[in-house]
């Protein structure tokens, strides 16, 4: 069925907010990307600053958000690849949520919702949602941080830059379900809810196991897909964030639908939001629709690696600048 379905359909798509975790674990994505970005390896002895960006940061966020410090404190030393790792799932620690920032945001799961997603309907003439605009502010914060000789913190929002791009590279931030569900759920938005909830967490928690075994096993296609990325032209971080967006809602559908056959009935549930279950995310024998899960996910990992290689060669070009004392 076509997309441009009429406007009383669009609303309530739309109304049914989803899941905003993109792929679960940013940290395991950001690792492999990292693997080959051998430059970042100078930037070592890097010294914990707290926040001081108060007056020029202004969000907003969270009013109840603080930034948090893991592992290392302030006064400690770490290093870039350190930091990037860490603090690339910092927005889903609470910093988007609990917010107004557009009367649209009811539409897409709130504010974090908003800010994590880009939803377009109509082949992309109405779009919904920041992640474009977040990569961006973060970025410039970034190159802000070390234009004041404070590498920690420039890594740090340069680690936030990179969530909400890769936030894009999953195909459920650009379109959450599937046409026919709004019949096959009776028009009932907690059904359709429900389910693409459901579809959404399930399938993210499958990459992440199949990522996990690869790397105990030493390699596999997923993680050659990344491996294998050359860095793609980025200029802007916005513009950059919103082309792999678009490269994600073309397949949107299809794996979607490849989803809805791969997993068992529990997980395709109506009625509830279920547990994750360990049995479901690695079947011993993978129906057909594996293959295009597989398909897909092999080129979005791939085209999402390319991307932030790219947004982190144009961070080496015209951003780090690590004074010399801190990086000996």
């Amino acid at each position: 069925m076509s997309r441009a379905l009429p406007a009383f359909l669009v609303a309530l798509v739309v109304a049914t907010p989803t899941p905003a975790l993109a792929w679960s674990d940013h940290d395991l994505l950001t690792r492999e990307i990292l693997r080959s970005n051998t430059w970042l390896n100078q930037y070592r002895n890097i010294k914990v600053k707290k926040w001081a960006y108060d007056t020029v940061d202004k969000g907003p966020y969270n009013p109840d958000f603080q930034p948090v410090f893991i592992d290392k404190l302030e006064g400690d030393t770490t290093n870039a690849r350190e930091i990037l790792i860490r603090y690339v799932d910092e927005p889903d620690w609470g910093m988007d949520d609990q917010m107004n920032l557009s009367p649209f945001q009811m539409l897409i799961g709130g504010s974090k919702g908003f800010r994590h997603q880009r939803y377009q309907f109509f082949n992309g003439l109405i779009r919904l949602g920041d992640a474009p605009t977040r990569a961006k502010a973060n970025y410039e914060l970034a190159k802000l941080a070390f234009r004041n000789k404070d590498p920690y913190w420039g890594f740090r929002y340069l680690a936030r830059s990179l969530h909400y791009m890769e936030d894009l590279g999953q195909p459920f931030h650009t379109f959450p379900i599937l046409w026919h569900w709004i019949w096959d759920c009776g028009f009932s938005l907690k059904a359709i809810t429900n389910l693409a909830s459901n579809e959404h967490f399930y399938y993210e928690a499958f990459v992440t196991k199949q990522l996990l075994k690869q790397e105990e096993h030493g390699g596999g296609q997923w993680l050659d897909a990344i491996h294998d990325a050359e860095a793609a032209d980025v200029f802007d971080p916005a513009a950059a964030t919103e082309a792999l967006g678009n490269y994600s809602y073309e397949r949107t559908s299809k794996l979607i639908d490849a989803c809805d056959h791969f997993f068992p009935k529990r997980v395709r549930s109506k009625k509830k939001i279920v547990p994750l279950r360990q049995e479901d995310l690695d079947p011993a024998e993978p129906p057909p629709s594996f293959g295009t899960i597989n398909e897909i996910t092999t080129l979005q990992l791939h085209v999402t690696s390319k991307m932030v290689r790219g947004l982190l060669a144009l961070a080496k070009r015209d951003a780090m600048v690590v004074p010399k004392s801190e990086d000996e």
